[in-house]
């Protein structure tokens, strides 16, 4: 359990910190599919052959980031 908690914040940071690779320079939309699957390359969550599908929670974390960066442009702008 520790260590799901561990690799779910770690997961957590590692978003935030690609998010601007994942982000359109013209309309600054996050692609949290690209995002998603990176970071399940990146800490091997991919799950058995032939599926071989990301958990649904690392989506949803990379929705989450995009949403808080997304937030963070618009009050920015105010």
């Amino acid at each position: 359990m520790a260590q799901d908690c561990c690799q779910h914040a770690a997961v957590r940071v590692f978003l935030h910190q690609i998010v601007g690779n994942h982000t359109d320079p013209y309309t600054g939309e996050v692609n949290c599919t690209t995002m998603a699957e990176e970071a399940a390359l990146m800490f091997n969550l991919y799950g058995p052959a032939p599926a071989r599908d990301v958990p649904d929670w690392v989506y949803d974390y990379a929705a989450e980031v995009a949403e808080q960066i997304e937030e963070a442009k618009c009050t920015s702008s105010m």
